[in-house]
């Protein structure tokens, strides 16, 4: 099934993309050594203390929690359309191809149960998304393309409810976009995807937003917004520790 989605309704997120995803501060110094990125992966197990007893690797780690939320004003599509998509955000042209998108992967830190392909992997089974970059009159569309419906429907959910000023579009079907896809720079080039710079604010004050919205801690309005406004109001640093767990603790 196609929803209908119309290319208006795509440039109508621009004011999620001014308000979600603001331009990134330069850092104030080199970036810090590559960090391994939040998916996991198998570690390789010691070899066995007799020789006649084969190496065995240990098992695999087990897959994310998946953080389960609320499809409240969200239009689902089927949960097993064949050709799934969602529009997550959009970003005024002045940012370029090179933009990281620093809110959106801020959100896909916190909620590692997505695993992010390469561009231009193909989602090969559920929970898999990849990021796609459109070029649109007003600037540029930030696209998740899914393995499954179902798999679409959670992460607009997600996004939704961690980005607060956005509206994402879910699509079955054909995308109302007529550019062609090309790759978007949110990955981490150093695989480092906290936000680590001291002269990152955005970066971290997007971080301490979402993981707030992750860890259910009440808060007045938008607090990454607010944060932006009036980093000396919060503890920044905090956005450096490694779970949304920890951050939050950091905050109190």
């Amino acid at each position: 099934m196609t929803r209908p989605v119309t290319l208006a309704c795509l440039l109508a997120l621009s004011a999620c993309g001014a308000g979600a995803e603001p331009p990134p501060v330069p850092p104030a110094s080199p970036p810090p050594p590559p960090a391994p990125a939040p998916l996991s992966s198998v570690a390789a197990g010691a070899p066995s203390a007799t020789p006649a007893a084969p190496a065995e690797a240990e098992p695999a780690a087990p897959p994310p929690l998946e953080i389960a939320y609320l499809f409240t004003g969200i239009a689902t599509i089927p949960d097993d359309c064949a050709e799934p998509s969602v529009t997550l955000t959009t970003a005024p042209k002045k940012m370029g191809w090179g933009y990281d998108w620093t809110w959106t992967r801020q959100a896909l830190l916190a909620n590692p149960q997505f695993r992010i392909l390469d561009w231009p992997g193909k989602p090969g089974k559920p929970m898999e998304i990849r990021l796609d970059m459109y070029e649109i009159p007003e600037g540029f569309a930030l696209v998740a393309v899914c393995h499954d419906g179902a798999t679409c429907n959670k992460l607009a959910a997600m996004y939704r409810s961690t980005v607060q000023t956005c509206n994402p579009q879910l699509h079955c079907g054909a995308l109302p976009i007529t550019s062609k896809p090309g790759r978007s720079a949110i990955i981490p080039v150093d695989g480092q995807w906290l936000p680590l710079d001291d002269g990152n604010v955005v970066g971290r004050c997007a971080r301490i937003g979402v993981c707030l919205r992750v860890e259910h801690e009440h808060f007045r309005g938008n607090p990454g917004v607010a944060c932006q406004s009036s980093p000396a109001q919060f503890k920044v640093d905090c956005a450096r520790k490694p779970t949304c767990g920890e951050v939050v603790q950091c905050l109190r």
